[in-house]
């Protein structure tokens, strides 16, 4: 099956699978971003700069203190999140593209029916249709599992930095 993969004409100089590869790489970009993102952070320490800053508000009540720690809390949740919403949408946006693909790949097939050669105008637009949705739906499903992912660390770190700095009275 591979190598049926591999030796069939792909349909690279159809704008449909352009534009798959075009979001696809946004996407992918985006993903990059993000994890670079969630690396800055587990590698500062954050939580030492926290104490060092609330020192400076020795004045303050704790009830104050506690809502200083739950700013920065959102305030990391913010910066982290940057960029996910982009990318569930790319997400839904690509399989619909690969189906577009397949409609476009058929109806090529649909207008050569009448030809002299039937089975070769056929099957270029078979092939169109499958690999446009196979292009859509692979870019989709690394992209569903890579936010996923993305989505469950940023949630591992702020439980780590809401439970490092336990909204407790000091």
């Amino acid at each position: 099956m591979l190598d049926q993969l591999i030796n069939a004409r792909l349909p690279i100089d159809h704008p449909i699978m352009w534009f798959i590869g075009f979001i696809s790489l946004v996407m992918w970009g985006l993903i990059i971003q993000c994890y670079s993102r969630l690396r800055s952070l587990k590698h500062i320490d954050l939580s030492s700069q926290i104490e060092v800053i609330l020192t400076q508000y020795a004045n303050i009540s704790s009830t104050e203190r506690n809502y200083l720690r739950q700013g920065w809390v959102s305030q990391i949740s913010q910066y982290l999140s940057v960029g996910l919403s982009e990318i569930r949408l790319f997400v839904r946006i690509l399989p619909m593209l690969g189906l577009l693909g397949t409609v476009d790949g058929m109806m090529a097939c649909f207008e050569q029916l009448n030809s002299n050669d039937v089975l070769s105008a056929v099957s270029n637009g078979i092939s169109q249709a499958m690999l446009t949705t196979l292009a859509g739906l692979l870019a989709a499903l690394s992209g569903m599992y890579l936010a996923y992912n993305l989505k469950r660390q940023h949630q591992k770190l702020l439980d780590h930095y809401s439970n490092q700095w336990k909204f407790h009275e000091n």
